[in-house]
């Protein structure tokens, strides 16, 4: 394992197949810049596609989880996700799809989550709002009257 200097006391170490190499994984805005606003949540979770499916076990090369009852298994495929986000995808020696980079999917769906969050705030708002329009309406007859009129014209 290489020397990761940086490396916390606890630090999640991921494997660049494509150039062989441990990578430390890190959040600290200490190896950062240009940070912004994730704006694509709920755009790309709607595109996104879980699976289940069987695991081969005559890739050369390649070997399945070890359990027997993980003989059948559910997850998202790793070309169908690069053809939407290609970022949340590891690809092998020859550039191809390989899996997932699972710490990634914490931005979208957080931004997915604070999108959907938002729009049932504003319809809670919403509903407040024709509680008491509803109210006022049934205080005064007259109003409620021509609401009536105009809702049967």
């Amino acid at each position: 394992m290489p020397n990761l200097q940086s490396a916390a006391a606890e630090t999640n170490v991921s494997y660049n197949a494509t150039s062989d190499e441990f990578q430390q994984d890190s959040s600290s805005r200490r190896f950062k810049t240009n940070i912004a606003d994730y704006e694509l949540g709920t755009d790309i979770l709607r595109q996104l596609r879980p699976r289940s499916f069987d695991w081969r076990r005559d890739v050369e090369g390649f070997k399945p989880p070890e359990q027997a009852h993980i003989m059948h298994d559910h997850n998202l495929i790793a070309e169908e996700v690069w053809e939407i986000a290609p970022h949340l995808v590891n690809l092998d020696h020859d550039g191809i799809p390989h899996d997932l980079r699972q710490g990634m999917f914490v931005a979208p769906l957080l931004a997915g989550w604070q999108e959907h969050d938002g729009r049932i705030e504003s319809l809670e708002d919403d509903d407040e709002l024709f509680r008491r329009i509803e109210e006022y309406v049934n205080s005064k007859p007259e109003a409620k009257a021509r609401l009536k009129a105009l809702v049967e014209d």
